[in-house]
């Protein structure tokens, strides 16, 4: 899994958990989706691909290992790193 951290794109995870692709691109209009102010383009178009079909997007932050979850085009969980939650 660390190898594929590296790839850009995204994963699609079957609802079983059954990795289907790997490194893809997909083509999805990003405009006006609702975004925390200082979110890049991942995070717009993770919610606009939930927003446009019935999926759930998961995004992990480059910066600061911060984990969204989005559903319905909009943000429904957010995990900061700094904060554990199962020792």
């Amino acid at each position: 899994m660390k190898s594929f951290a590296q790839l850009d794109g995204v994963f699609v995870i079957t609802g079983k958990g059954i990795i289907r692709a790997a490194g893809r691109y997909l083509d999805i209009n990003a405009r006006d989706v609702p975004t925390e102010k200082g979110l890049g383009g991942r995070h717009a178009s993770a919610a606009a691909i939930t927003r446009d079909t019935e999926t759930i997007a998961v995004t992990v932050s480059t910066s600061g290992g911060t984990i969204r979850v989005f559903k319905d085009g909009l943000e429904i969980v957010k995990i900061e790193p700094d904060i554990m939650l199962v020792q």
